[in-house]
C-alpha cells in the first residue's frame, strides 16, 4: 500500500482501522501536496513511527482521542501525533521503552529531528520532522 498509494493513504487505512476500535476518537489532518513526496524509506518510516504511536496510545495512555497532523513541504515531513491520554514524567527513568527507543532511531537514521512532550495528566506529543531531499536521489 504505501509502494502503490503513499504514506497519506495508507495512514488513512490505519488510523480509520484504530478510530474502529473501542472508544478512541481519532483526528487525521494532512497538508501536502496532490499526492504527497513522501516515498520509499521515508514513507515507511512515517509508517511505522505512526504504527508505535497509535500502538503507544492503546497501550499505555487511557486516551479517548488522538490527533494526527501530518505536512509536507519541499523540503520535509512532518507528522504530529497527540493524545488526551494520562502522559507521563519524562523526568521519571522508564518512560522511554522499545517504542519510543525505535522511533528515535528511524528518525536519526534519515537525519530528521523527533520531540517528545508530556507530563503527567496532560498526554503526549510526539513531532517528527524528516527531510525529503534525499529522495530524489532514489
Amino acid at each position: 500500500m504505501l509502494d502503490d498509494l503513499g504514506f497519506e493513504a495508507a495512514a488513512e487505512w490505519l488510523l480509520a482501522r484504530w478510530a474502529g476500535r473501542g472508544d478512541l476518537e481519532v483526528k487525521w489532518h494532512s497538508e501536502s501536496a496532490e499526492n504527497g513526496r513522501a516515498r520509499g524509506e521515508v514513507s515507511t518510516a512515517l509508517y511505522r513511527i505512526l504504527q508505535e504511536c497509535m500502538t503507544n496510545v492503546s497501550r499505555h495512555s487511557g486516551a479517548s482521542t488522538v490527533s494526527v497532523n501530518y505536512c509536507e513541504t519541499d523540503q520535509t515531513a512532518s507528522l504530529d501525533v497527540r493524545d488526551n491520554g494520562a502522559g507521563f514524567d519524562p523526568a521519571v527513568a522508564g518512560h522511554y521503552g522499545s517504542g519510543l527507543v525505535g522511533i528515535r532511531e528511524r528518525v536519526a537514521m534519515l537525519g530528521g529531528d523527533l520531540s517528545v512532550e508530556s507530563a503527567s495528566g496532560k498526554g503526549v506529543r510526539i513531532h517528527v520532522e524528516l527531510p525529503l531531499e534525499h529522495e530524489l536521489d532514489d
